[in-house]
């Protein structure tokens, strides 16, 4: 039986490889509102962990994470980390050409919940049917 993480926050990342460009990740707002705030920075892969918190300090949703008005604090880190997840990901396993991560759900207590969508292809292009999986990391 896993903790129930209270969805106070909201963020989406992915990774898309391009066979022209490239890949590339993105970071948002996440849930509801990605389309609304359109919220998001885009970055070429791969990506050092001080580029990933360039990423991250460039989104309109940065400055609620360090308790904006006094609302509730959030971990930076964890966010940095699954950015840094998805670069290696998405640049060391092959048949991986995308990778949807909407929502990720932080909360105070330093729960972080994913829900992953990664589409995999096989050597002819052909996609791979993966189970979405979601993981909830306590801290």
């Amino acid at each position: 039986m896993q903790k129930f993480v209270n969805a106070n926050f909201e963020i989406m990342a992915g990774a898309i490889k391009y066979a022209n460009i490239g890949s590339v990740i993105v970071l948002g707002t996440g849930g509801i509102l990605t389309e609304i705030l359109n919220d998001h920075i885009k970055s070429y892969l791969p990506i050092t962990r001080s580029e990933a918190i360039e990423i991250l300090e460039k989104t309109k949703f940065y400055p609620l994470l360090s308790g904006y008005r006094d609302l509730a604090k959030y971990g930076e880190n964890d966010i940095v980390d699954v950015l840094m997840g998805i670069s290696y990901l998405t640049e060391h396993i092959k048949g991986i050409s995308q990778i949807d991560i909407n929502p990720i759900v932080l909360d105070t207590d330093g729960n972080i919940l994913i829900d992953i969508n990664p589409i995999v292809l096989d050597t002819d292009g052909n996609i791979l049917t993966i189970d979405p999986k979601i993981y909830v990391c306590s801290n």
